[in-house]
């Protein structure tokens, strides 16, 4: 007994300091947040997608164009921009050219054939834009979170030694990010869990609350020690492919957002294989919990931070300002 005693006493006296490293790390990584949102002047590359199947780049891989997908739009990207102290550019790499300017309650927007126009969630030629990134409000937004930490890391970008503080936002802050409109809308809306007493509210007259986010987020923070400047901040989305099963077929959602055909039996073997893979000791990859891919719909969010304090962002012409009332 005394035997057992003492060696319990000696692994809480070696997990206390971890404890308090990693609690000194996440201070540490909603201050380099808070900071980073407050430099004005700041550029950012910024890309999304699933992953698996080739279908979007590893964050910590070299960065390429992530095409817009054809059907679920929205559920690819990938980005430019700038923000100053009143408003932020946004530039798709896309064949489209679309650019956006968002300063104060207005947008504008342009692609490669029409010249600036008023808009508001939408593209210069009048079809919806999904998703319009906020990158300071968001850098902003988890700083204000109590982020508990999950996983310290060390790694480099660009040839520079960086901290990587890993953390999983709990239902609450994963409702913020989502219904803040940080994020894309299909990573918390599911298309195949229809909230019937939301649609029953809506059509007479009144409104009832959507259920809370499901799906489980991720979140890593790279971050240089020395002077509190963040290079990069990732997100992962892991939500579960429910399947849907009708009276001949059953299908689910994948992650381009196509529904697809499925075998029932096959689906209920790859759930029990991800439900034996989630008990297995946890593992750690730049920050993030390596989890089950099997019956899994995972997507990445990856901003890259550039230029803090010392980004040109592009002047406004006479035609914006009258635009943006400025």
């Amino acid at each position: 007994m005394h035997l057992i005693l003492s060696l319990s006493f000696a692994a809480l006296a070696a997990a206390l300091p971890a404890q308090d490293a990693q609690t000194e790390q996440a201070a540490k990584a909603r201050a380099a947040m808070a900071k980073a949102a407050a430099t004005a002047n700041t550029g950012f590359r910024l890309r999304w997608g699933p992953v698996g199947g080739g279908a979007a780049e590893p964050a910590t891989g070299t960065a390429t164009s992530i095409a817009v997908a054809p059907v679920a739009a929205g559920v690819r990207g990938t980005m430019r921009g700038s923000w100053t102290a009143d408003r932020q550019h946004l530039a798709a790499e896309d064949d489209h050219g679309d650019e956006f300017v968002m300063a104060g309650r207005r947008t504008i927007a342009r692609d490669a054939t029409r010249p600036w126009r008023l808009r508001k969630a939408r593209h210069a030629d009048g079809s919806p834009a999904p998703f319009l990134p906020d990158v300071p409000a968001l850098l902003a937004l988890l700083a204000d979170q109590d982020l508990v930490p999950v996983c310290r890391d060390v790694g480099t970008i660009d040839d520079r030694p960086v901290e990587i503080f890993g953390a999983t936002l709990d239902v609450e802050q994963a409702a913020e990010v989502a219904w803040a409109g940080m994020l894309p809308s299909h990573w918390t809306l599911s298309p195949q869990r229809l909230n019937a007493g939301a649609l029953r509210a809506a059509q007479d007259g009144g409104r009832k609350p959507p259920p809370a986010p499901t799906n489980t987020i991720d979140v890593a923070v790279w971050f240089e020690p020395a002077t509190g400047i963040v290079r990069r901040l990732h997100l992962r989305s892991w939500s579960k492919q429910e399947i849907m099963r009708g009276n001949v077929v059953a299908v689910r959602i994948n992650a381009d957002g196509r529904p697809e055909r499925v075998d029932p039996e096959e689906a209920a073997a790859e759930e029990a294989e991800a439900a034996k893979e989630a008990h297995g000791p946890p593992r750690f990859v730049d920050g993030m919990p390596v989890r089950p891919t099997r019956a899994a719909s995972v997507h990445e969010f990856v901003i890259d931070l550039t230029g803090h304090g010392a980004t040109d962002t592009p002047a406004l012409d006479a035609a914006q300002k009258r635009l943006l009332g400025l």
